[in-house]
């Protein structure tokens, strides 16, 4: 590799974010090179492929409501795979399962009116007029305008305001889907955010997985993986190298480079670029992450008819999260007369089955949906995926805090970010962060956010 090509910019981390980033600055006219100290691009967008079966092994799907995702993506040339299915949505709560189509008026009839009780009827209407009337507030394009409101987490506001009720069987469920994150440790406003996705947004996916757009990216960018950046070199304020470890022959090695994007989890940034500036590294100490797990399915035979994603409510003792059980996705990306069911673990669901082995875990999981579905299931194959930085936590100052770590930066000339956990928990945050730093590394400021 030529001094030339790091000369340029360097992006740490071929996730998501990082390959936006490298994507956006390849067509800027920047050089880019991208290192993964994986084997495989994708951090959690990696496809497993086994027995004919295409997983999503992280990330489901993206929200069409997102139009820089799509953009991005017939911009790349993938138009033809993309697929947003009319697919209702459901939970499955007090035995029964009630859906409903985004964005039509059935999404009224999933929404749990025998669990407000009489006393709180003007607690909920509250509510409601604050979700009306922060309407255009409650978009996950722009996490600087999710404020307002309330200082409380989500869970303390609604449990004053409406109940344990509605935070059992509905809000907890559908925060869990959107975010990620458990109703304790979250905003009002993204709650906010979370039921406006839910309600809203058709979730979309890529014909051959989502991995499709990682590979799509690959293939017009250089890319090295199997390389570990041990650190960011700094000199008088400024980017001058890198000391990187090739997994290959474990050998250290430094390399020159003047522009750096550190595109990997919060935690790994401290450890990379510790020389951060203060204000920025007290606020990447705070960022939590919720953990996830998800749980792959290849079934024997077809199921009958269902919603595309099902959560699960709290009363009826099940303790994954939701699943992706989209006909459409199944046969897209299953072998003839075959399906696939993703069933997915946040927060505590998921840390309390990280310990146990892969086949106690599938065995787990299969019960679970024979027991909600009352049916048999026959499975032909099966992988589980874990990630301790599942992703980030949206707490009630997310929104200055996300204001104040593009308005820092690094404090190091040439040193960028990117990460779903500097912009909002999803692919579409993971996307636009890279896109971001992209323009920052290129002295195009355009911070969409702080408005």
């Amino acid at each position: 590799m030529s001094k030339d090509e790091l000369s340029q910019v360097i992006v740490v981390g071929g996730g998501l974010s990082g390959l936006s980033a490298a994507y956006r600055l390849a067509t800027l006219g920047r050089k880019v090179t991208v290192f993964e100290k994986e084997e495989k691009l994708g951090g959690k967008c990696v496809a497993i492929k086994s027995e004919g079966f295409i997983f999503d092994g992280g990330p489901q799907c993206f929200r069409d409501s997102y139009d820089i995702m799509l953009k991005t993506a017939i911009s790349l040339g993938l138009g033809p795979y993309l697929r947003i299915p009319v697919e209702p949505v459901g939970i499955h709560s007090r035995g029964k399962l009630s859906s409903f189509f985004p964005r039509k008026i059935s999404a009224l009839s999933v929404f749990p009116r025998f669990l407000v009780h009489p006393s709180r009827l003007a607690g909920f209407i509250s509510t409601c007029l604050n979700f009306a009337g922060g309407y255009r507030k409650h978009d996950v394009r722009f996490p600087g305008r999710w404020t307002g409101i309330s200082d409380k987490s989500a869970a303390e506001y609604l449990k004053e305001k409406i109940g344990e009720d509605f935070i059992n069987e509905f809000a907890q469920p559908v925060v869990r889907f959107s975010l990620g994150s458990d109703l304790n440790a979250i905003s009002v406003q993204a709650f906010h955010v979370a039921l406006k996705m839910f309600l809203f947004d058709r979730t979309g996916y890529f014909s051959g997985g989502l991995s499709r757009l990682i590979e799509t990216y690959a293939n017009k960018i250089v890319c090295k993986s199997g390389i570990s950046v041990e650190r960011v070199i700094v000199e008088k304020g400024r980017v001058t190298g890198l000391i990187i470890r090739e997994k290959e022959n474990d050998k250290e090695k430094s390399l020159k480079a003047k522009n750096v994007i550190c595109a990997i989890p919060a935690p790994e940034v401290l450890r990379v670029a510790p020389d951060v500036n203060r204000e920025t590294r007290e606020i990447l100490k705070g960022i939590k992450y919720s953990p996830h797990l998800v749980v792959c399915l290849g079934l024997e035979s077809e199921l009958p008819p269902r919603p595309g994603f099902i959560l699960s409510s709290i009363r009826d003792g099940l303790t994954f999260d939701y699943c992706c059980a989209s006909a459409s996705k199944s046969r897209d990306c299953s072998p003839a007369g075959r399906e696939m069911v993703t069933v997915v673990f946040v927060a505590d669901n998921a840390e309390s089955v990280f310990s146990e082995k892969e086949e106690t875990v599938i065995g787990r999981t299969v019960s679970l949906l024979e027991d909600m579905w009352n049916t048999i299931l026959s499975i032909k194959s099966s992988a589980v995926r874990k990630f301790i930085c599942g992703r980030p936590v949206i707490n009630p100052s997310h929104s200055r805090v996300i204001a104040d770590l593009w308005s820092y930066g690094t404090g190091i000339e040439g040193l960028y970010f990117a990460g779903d956990w500097s912009y909002a928990p999803t692919m579409e945050g993971a996307v636009m962060s890279g896109f971001l730093a992209a323009d920052m590394t290129s002295c195009r400021f355009n911070l969409p956010f702080v408005s």
